[in-house]
């Protein structure tokens, strides 16, 4: 016959491990990763775009020329997660860096950036492989995604309203932005601390 020991600990609820925030680039990384990729037009224009319209690598891969407005400094994303069509605005040095570098291509392929052999549409594994460089060379990890998430942080540092940053981000439920919920909190005391 077994004999049921009790224990007293089974009682105790585990202590709840706080999530991790999200990582993003403060101001001196980012002028790490734009120094580090200086004179590399595609690479520049790569950083730039992401960092300037928070797109998902995914949506980075898919761009043609003809979804960029110049003149409105937009660009229409087709085929966001679950296929929603969204508007991305872009910097004044977004612009300079995605003409030199489309200006500098010798070839009438509609997609802004082409993989290594320039017969097509790069891929997130091509946008990746970038990046795995930049971590390995520089002092800090660095991903497109860790840029989609400065691109939010650096928006809330500046005091733009978080329902105008889900929409950038291209979110339509409030659950996917529960993570930069969090973000926007943090960056907002951050920038409380700075002022204070």
């Amino acid at each position: 016959m077994l004999i049921k020991i009790n224990n007293p600990i089974q009682s105790i609820p585990a202590p709840k491990i706080p999530e991790e925030l999200p990582r993003y680039l403060t101001r001196m990384q980012l002028t790490q990763l734009r120094q580090h990729v200086s004179g590399k037009l595609k690479e520049q224009a790569v950083v730039e775009v992401l960092y300037a319209t928070g797109v998902r690598v995914s949506e980075l891969c898919m761009i043609k020329k003809e979804d960029i407005s110049w003149s409105e400094r937009s660009i229409q994303i087709k085929k966001g997660k679950g296929k929603r069509e969204r508007i991305v605005l872009f910097t004044k040095e977004c612009e300079e860096y995605l003409n030199a570098y489309l200006k500098n291509r010798q070839d009438d392929i509609p997609f802004i950036f082409l993989n290594h052999a320039e017969t097509g549409p790069t891929n997130g594994y091509g946008i990746q492989h970038f990046f795995r460089k930049y971590s390995k060379t520089l002092d800090f990890y660095v991903s497109p995604h860790i840029i989609r998430h400065t691109f939010a942080a650096h928006l809330a540092m500046k005091g733009m309203p978080l329902t105008n940053i889900q929409v950038l981000l291209g979110h339509e439920e409030p659950r996917n932005t529960q993570i930069y919920t969090r973000l926007y909190n943090e960056a907002q005391k951050q920038m409380y601390d700075e002022w204070m």
